[in-house]
């Protein structure tokens, strides 16, 4: 093992990925623990190579006091020797876990990615690195086989993935490199690190899999138990993606032909809203393909994949064998159940948990038109005190001139990527917010830090209504809309929303 040589094959690694450019400008999420450390030793050492501009961004948990603060002090005292700018983020995550009804581990996780992002966008980064290992991805696979994950969770941690609806990369240049040799290479560069000792802890899932399950599998099975694992999940991507093109491309054909078509009562306002499979086109794409339709078509209903499982979709999968009649409830509402000739799979816009919750495609809002529009009826508890909103497309006039109130808003209807949802707010919504008069480009902003500067009172706002594009917020009805999506000399369609 030679310390010049991790450092090299971890760039061969990054260059491989094209994770980093010249003069690329990176935020680096750092704990102080060794793999961050290494992460910020070697980007340090490409500094001068590539002409880096590097931000240091720390989130102190509030979990282990005074050892949270010492590690803070310890990358603050780092970086200031080694002359990079340096931010921390204090936060309640036991508080914030409590109140989002989410494990501490997840609240943390999602609280680092959005202080990441919000700095990201600030300072105009186009990547955000972080510091998990060859050992994390091996360990991450265990996990999710264990969860009962399909493919999707079995080809484990991508070296680059790209942050929703922001032009930002998340980057792991340290994903080829095992923890040994990462201890190692800090070792012999003199590069001290903290210790986390809730990473002894054995009551959490993941800390039994690196500090029993995978020690156990090397001495006693294969001591390359970990890159074989790792191999494994780098060919199941290859293969996941050749099988989710295959589905777009199946989709779109039996959404050409009217085999899948959107369920009647989803341009009617409220109500329930969603999809309609014929049942034998369906199961003659075979168990992959059939399998992966089911899940894109859940995640278009459910604004995403979270907390929907293998077992989800094979369940409802399964019903394309049963008789008519037959019903499963599934996560976010949805309902999937055997009708005649078809799988319907539908969601009731009034039972989303956590409030109203109403999707539109960007497949359907391309068939919108003045003449025939979409109303979606609000629910009468919201803090607008709007019953219905309108929604159709049209050709931008000539002139640009769209004449504006609190109660109508355009957006460049090719600038959405997802869709359109209306819905109460969410953990991690934020807008996108001109800065310095609009000369400096866009920042991003939380929902709830523009709640807080507007002095929105604590029991309106859940009940305000918004229309979000993921967890992007284009308009927080009837007050403001966000800085991005405007009608422009390249828009060709306008997305026209009313209240009324």
């Amino acid at each position: 093992m030679n310390k010049d040589d991790i450092r090299d094959r971890a760039l061969d690694f990054v260059r491989k990925h094209d994770m980093l450019k010249q003069r690329e400008r990176v935020v680096a999420g750092i704990s102080g623990g060794a793999d961050s450390m290494c992460l910020l030793g070697l980007l340090l050492e490409w500094r001068d190579l590539l002409d880096l501009e590097i931000h240091v961004v720390h989130v102190n948990h509030g979990i282990r006091g005074k050892a949270a603060d010492t590690d803070e002090e310890f990358v603050a005292d780092f970086c200031r020797s080694h002359k990079v700018d340096f931010r921390a983020v204090h936060a309640d995550i036991p508080a914030l876990a409590r109140k989002c009804g989410q494990s501490e581990e997840e609240a943390g996780r999602n609280l680092r990615y959005e202080a990441f992002r919000e700095t990201a966008q600030e300072l105009g980064c186009s990547r955000i690195a972080v510091a998990h290992n060859r050992s994390d991805n091996a360990e991450t696979v265990i996990f999710n086989m264990l969860r009962g994950s399909g493919p999707a969770g079995l080809k484990g941690i991508l070296p680059v993935r790209k942050l929703k609806d922001s032009g930002i990369d998340i980057i792991r240049p340290l994903l080829n490199t095992s923890r040994e040799e990462i201890e190692f290479w800090l070792s012999e560069n003199g590069i001290g690190f903290r210790t986390d000792e809730t990473n002894l802890e054995e009551q959490y899932s993941r800390n039994i899999i690196r500090n029993i399950v995978m020690p156990l599998f090397k001495e006693r099975i294969n001591s390359a138990s970990e890159e074989h694992i790792v191999q494994l999940a780098y060919r199941t991507a290859q293969v996941e993606e050749f099988a989710r093109q295959a589905a777009d491309e199946a989709m779109a054909e039996m959404e050409a032909d009217g085999r899948i078509s959107a369920t009647g009562k989803n341009k009617s306002g409220g109500g329930s809203f969603g999809y309609r499979i014929n049942a034998v086109a369906l199961r003659e794409k075979g168990g992959l393909l059939t399998n992966m339709i089911i899940r894109n078509l859940m995640g278009r209903l459910a604004g995403g994949l979270k907390d929907i499982g293998s077992v989800h979709i094979e369940d409802a999968a399964a019903l394309l064998d049963k008789q008519t009649g037959r019903k499963i409830d599934l996560p976010y509402g949805i309902e999937a159940r055997r009708e005649y000739d078809d799988l319907v799979l539908e969601k009731d816009a009034g039972t989303v948990k956590g409030g109203f919750s109403f999707r539109i495609g960007k497949d359907e809002l391309e068939e919108l038109s003045e003449t025939s529009p979409m109303i979606v009826e609000l629910p009468a508890d919201n803090a607008s005190g709007f019953v219905k909103l309108k929604l159709y497309l049209t050709e931008p006039p000539t002139d640009r001139d769209f004449s504006k109130n609190l109660y109508t808003e355009y957006f460049d209807c090719d600038k959405i990527k997802n869709g359109v949802e209306i819905r109460t707010r969410r953990e991690g919504d934020r807008l996108l917010i001109k800065r310095g008069g609009g000369s400096a480009g866009l920042a991003g902003k939380s929902l709830k830090s523009w709640m807080i500067d507007n002095k929105i009172p604590l029991r309106e706002r859940d009940s305000i209504l918004l229309a979000a594009d993921s967890e992007h917020i284009l308009w927080i009805m009837g007050r403001r809309r966000d800085d991005s999506c405007f009608i422009d000399g390249n828009t060709t369609k306008v997305l026209v929303m009313i209240l009324e």
